[in-house]
């Protein structure tokens, strides 16, 4: 064991400069801020175009990995089928449960030991909340290469969360190149979208430069190589405060005629069939809200049917469809059910506007095919066909119905004749005589 690893205090920048070696650099006037947890903090004057930190480039993690450190831990077998993150991922996490005795493992205790604030360390309904924002579909598929790795690798579905995190919440895009890779040192950085510090390529070192003076007791930032807000969300588990309610805002494909006198309600992603919650939503179309109710209720218990008029095809024929002067129609209770949980969503969100619930009527519903969800099915003679399923975007604004105004009674003005029309007036009465 390294005697380094005794120690009880560890200096994050004292870790860091065994790491580097001879070839490495860390500017003597930085201290790390204790104060607030992570960042780096300028003790003295720091000029513009001044080198902060040089990283070597065998000190950044990214391929080829080390995998001969790790005593008692083998590169897996499955490594060839995992892209270049997962890879660095699953070497973190034996990093740190089998790495004591490897020179990388002053980096793994410059690193919190809890997992960072990222989409990986939410809870469900968490990740849930983001349903209709743009960060909803890469925190799931996050998630999904966790729990993936999890099934596949023996080293535990803890440690694999942990690295995940910091890997995603740390990791840099170098340029030109574009490979992802961890680099000591520039992830103990707090973030502002506006530093302007800059990466050099210095030989076989990567040089971290000060894109503007710093004054004593100044926190030095990163901007994380200008990511947007989405990956901000998602990898990170924070905005910047400027957009906040910019990226969380819920786009519809149109407004009401009177957004003061009108409520919104949206599902995303629900799994229901697309083409059978389309003719649902088409069948409520214009009614008021007690009456949509009512005839959804109705269906459920197969009283009524959802006239089928667009995906029409091998749709069977019922009198009920009479009621509407058509012919086909179905019960299709699953999308009757999550229509109806949208319309209770809406009255509630009406209640909350101070709306009247007995005026409203469906004035806009729209149902949009979400992406596939893919499974397979096992065919013969060894084959393997798709097994999609078709979920939807659902979106309604209910209004209230403006009252008729009667209008107002206005005096006739006399009507006003050309010439020809008074000679033709004449003409009729003297045909008449």
């Amino acid at each position: 064991m390294p005697s380094w690893v005794a120690e009880d205090n560890y200096e994050l920048l004292s870790l860091l400069r065994g790491l580097f070696g001879e070839g490495g650099f860390i500017h003597p006037n930085l201290r790390v801020a204790r104060s607030a947890g992570r960042g780096l903090v300028a003790t003295g004057k720091l000029r513009k175009d001044e080198v902060l930190l040089m990283v070597p480039l065998k000190c950044m993690l990214r391929r080829p990995l080390p995998w001969s450190e790790l005593q008692g831990f083998s590169k897996p077998r499955l490594s060839w089928r995992l892209s270049q993150d997962e890879e660095i991922i699953v070497f973190l996490a034996a990093l740190r449960k089998y790495g004591i005795n490897s020179e990388w493992f002053r980096y793994v205790l410059t690193l919190p030991e809890d997992d960072a604030n990222s989409t990986l360390s939410w809870r469900s309904e968490e990740v849930a909340a983001l349903r209709g924002t743009p960060a909803h579909a890469p925190a799931r598929q996050l998630r999904r290469q966790v729990l993936r790795l999890c099934e596949e690798l023996t080293i535990g579905c803890a440690e694999l969360r942990w690295a995940a995190s910091h890997y995603w919440s740390r990791a840099l895009r170098m340029k030109p190149k574009g490979f992802h890779a961890m680099v000591p040192g520039v992830d103990l950085m707090n973030f502002d979208p506006d530093s302007r510090n800059y990466f050099r390529m210095a030989g076989k070192s990567i040089a971290y430069i000060a894109g503007q003076d710093y004054e004593e007791r100044q926190e030095i930032l990163d901007s994380y190589g200008g990511k947007n807000d989405t990956y901000l969300l998602t990898h990170y588990g924070f905005l910047h405060q400027v957009h906040i309610i910019l990226t969380m805002t819920i786009k519809y494909s149109r407004e009401s005629k009177n957004p003061s006198k009108a409520c919104k309600a949206q599902g995303v992603d629900l799994r229901v069939h697309y083409k059978n919650t389309y003719e649902t939503a088409q069948a409520i179309k214009g009614m008021s809200l007690s009456t949509a109710k009512q005839y959804l209720q109705d269906v459920c218990e197969k009283k009524r049917c959802i006239v089928f008029r667009k995906y029409k095809g091998t749709i069977g024929r019922t009198p009920q469809a009479k009621e509407f002067k058509a012919t086909q129609g179905r019960w299709p209770v699953k999308s009757c059910k999550v229509v109806l949980g949208l319309l209770r969503n809406a009255e509630a969100n009406a209640e909350f506007k101070n709306l009247d619930t007995e005026k409203l009527f469906v004035e806009h519903v729209q149902v949009n095919a979400a992406q596939q969800g893919r499974r397979r099915t096992y065919r013969a003679h060894g084959r393997i066909g798709p097994y999609m399923n078709c979920p939807c975007h659902v979106e309604m604004i209910l209004s209230e119905k403006e009252e008729a105004v009667e209008k107002a009674e206005t005096e006739e003005k006399p009507k006003k004749f050309t010439r020809k029309q008074f000679a033709r007036l004449r003409l009729k009465v003297g045909g008449d005589q």
